[in-house]
Formats: structure tokens, C-alpha cells, sequence
């Protein structure tokens, strides 16, 4: 809380708005996320008169968020792994294509691959 009352008090010396983002436990356990919006009304002389604000429980939207960086993370560990996949793939390919050309000489191979859903005999 310390942090959201230095914004608070920022905007009353200044006569400007704040907004900020805070927990709060609950009794029966677990944590709400509350954001708070708010704009300082000044008299004639610049001095702070009353704070007009609003309170809004954001807790739906920070799982959100925090869901969709944990699901970030899965499909940045899969794209990773699916490129080292793809170079051992790679080196395999280029390692049995050596292999296959023995001393340098040309030979033509041929590759057929068969759909067995949709070849009859």
C-alpha cells in the first residue's frame, strides 16, 4: 500500500489524476487485484479541494494476463524445440545424403511416398 498512497498524495500536491494497481487479501484466503482511478479537483487558488475517484477489481484481468504469459511460454519451449528439431532433421538429411553419394560421384536417387489412405493396389 505504501506505493498507492505516495500516488495518491503525488496527485493532491499536484492537483493532477493518479491511477494505480494494488492487492488486497481477503479474509477466507487469496488476493484480489483492485485498480484505482482518480483526478484531484482544485479551488481558485490551485489548493486541492477533493479527490474524485474510482475503485474497479481488475483480478479476471491479471489471470488473464498472467495466463497468457504462462502460455507465451509453452509456445515459445515448443518453437524452440521444434526448431532444434528441424536442425537435427537438417543434419540427419545432410549427413545421409553424404553418405549415400559415395567418393563424390552423382548417383540420382528417388524418394516415392505413398498416401496409404488413398493407394489401392
Amino acid at each position: 500500500m505504501p506505493q498507492v498512497l505516495a500516488d495518491l498524495e503525488r496527485a493532491v500536491e499536484s492537483g493532477g489524476s493518479y491511477t494505480t494497481e494494488f492487492r488486497i487479501p481477503l479474509r477466507e484466503g487469496g488476493m484480489r487485484w483492485i485498480a484505482a482511478i482518480g483526478r484531484v479537483e482544485t479551488d481558485v487558488g490551485g489548493r486541492s479541494r477533493r479527490v474524485i475517484g474510482l475503485t474497479l477489481d481488475i483480478s479476471a484481468r491479471q489471470e488473464a494476463e498472467i495466463a497468457l504469459a504462462e502460455a507465451k511460454a509453452v509456445a515459445e519451449a515448443a518453437r524452440a524445440e521444434a526448431e532444434r528439431a528441424n536442425r537435427a532433421k537438417t543434419d540427419f538429411l545432410a549427413a545421409m545424403s553424404h553418405d549415400i553419394v559415395p567418393n563424390g560421384h552423382t548417383k540420382s536417387i528417388g524418394l516415392i511416398v505413398v498416401d496409404k489412405d488413398t493407394f489401392f493396389i
